[in-house]
């Protein structure tokens, strides 16, 4: 990402995070921040006050629409190392709660909000991947019916193979859910459950369903709203998940925003923005965005808004100082394949057809391959054998091989 970019990127973002008068109230918190001494582990031998002034002075350029040479390197720096962090912090979650989040998101430790935060932590999990060598864990995900799992289809595949309902486990590949592992909290056995099945990856959303058996009253539904994302719009949201390093952008703001401390249960504040149309797999999708700070392991997270404790949104994207992207719950409503497959939604709203062509190309890849419909984890299935090898008694060897014949005419 080029200078400019970076400037249009961090202009825009926070001009939505404080719009109009809004940016002088975020210059005067980095200006009380200097002088009560928020010392700042990465900035190394850099003077904090100064590097507070320069975002103050950067803040008031952004909001007097400066030209792009009016703002200094320092100032732009400054901007992403101080400015963001603290508009859009992250909180650890311990023992399924949350210490309360420092200012603009104090009011979280209100009751009213706590308590609905709060109630939704025991049921995000972190997607365990124990037989892969290279990924320790795919992402995120939580508790949204009887036995259902949800996460992304992203995470999914990275265990599983296949597409709309008739999926199967890879071979050699499992998963479970971890509902604690959090920061400096030991996770006992009995918070990981084994994911049985896949019950469905959706051919349009990057949304996929588990079945995970074991589910204590601790691990209760989440409530998924039928709220239409244009009626959110500004909403205050809580993403929960387990954010996980990302190599792809700055490691040193990372670093400081996270703390050094990644791949543990985490509580995201933000605010609901305008939807926005991005690339997801095949499809452009018209996706829920907010502004959170998350990272890559937050597939799957929880996207919970705290006034009706609701989930409105399944993380499943971002990109650096622009937005992050969820997929709507209300979308999930009107697909009734998904609510046959007993999502708790909050009401009910119109079906749509609107996805049945990506469900009939998925049924078409399914139908050619046969898949067991018993009740036994999928692991256990292994794969038909593209070569069948048998040595006799008697010395004799049979080697049975699939032959495809293919005939033109021209």
């Amino acid at each position: 990402m080029n200078r400019k970019e970076k400037l249009d990127r961090l202009r825009q973002m926070l001009k939505s995070i404080a719009p109009g008068e809004g940016l002088e109230r975020v210059a005067a918190r980095a200006t009380a921040e200097s002088y009560l001494g928020g010392g700042l582990e990465s900035l190394g031998g850099e003077r904090v006050d100064e590097h507070f002034e320069s975002a103050q002075s950067g803040i008031r350029r952004v909001a007097e629409n400066a030209d792009d040479d009016d703002i200094s390197d320092s100032q732009l720096n400054a901007l992403e190392a101080i400015v963001l962090p603290r508009e859009r912090p992250v909180v650890f979650i311990q023992d399924n709660g949350f210490k309360t989040p420092p200012t603009p998101w104090q009011h979280f430790s209100r009751r009213e909000i706590k308590d609905k935060i709060t109630a939704a932590i025991p049921s995000v999990g972190r997607i365990e991947l124990p037989d892969s060598p290279w990924i320790p864990y795919g992402g995120t995900g939580f508790v949204v019916g009887d036995e259902l799992l949800m996460t992304n289809r992203h995470v999914a595949e990275l265990f599983a193979s296949g597409l709309g309902e008739r999926i199967r486990f890879k071979p050699g590949q499992s998963a479970k859910c971890d509902f604690r592992e959090e920061h400096q909290r030991a996770s006992a056995k009995e918070n990981e459950l084994v994911v049985h099945s896949v019950v469905m990856i959706h051919p349009y959303w990057d949304m996929a369903l588990l079945r995970i058996k074991g589910l204590s009253t601790t691990h209760s539904p989440l409530k998924l709203s039928v709220v239409p994302p244009e009626d959110l719009v500004g909403h205050d949201v809580a993403v929960i998940g387990y954010p996980a390093k990302d190599v792809r952008n700055d490691i040193k703001l990372q670093d400081q925003i996270f703390e050094r401390t990644y791949n543990v249960k985490r509580l995201h504040p933000g605010k609901l923005r305008e939807r926005d149309r991005i690339k997801s797999f095949s499809n452009e999708v018209n996706a829920l965005t907010h502004d959170s700070s998350t990272l890559g392991g937050n597939s799957g997270s929880a996207v919970l808004d705290v006034k009706s404790g609701q989930i409105v949104g399944l993380h499943f994207a971002g990109i650096y100082l622009k937005s992050n992207y969820a997929v709507p719950t209300w979308e999930l409503a009107r697909d009734s394949r998904v609510v046959d497959a007993g999502v708790n939604f909050v009401g009910k709203v119109p079906l749509t057809q609107e996805w049945a062509l990506a469900w009939r190309s998925a049924e078409g890849i399914a139908s050619q391959t046969t898949i067991p419909a018993d009740d036994e984890p999928q692991k256990s299935r292994p794969l038909p054998r593209p070569v069948d090898v048998r040595a006799s008694h008697s010395g004799k060897i049979t080697i049975t091989i699939p032959l495809n014949v293919t005939v033109s005419l021209e």
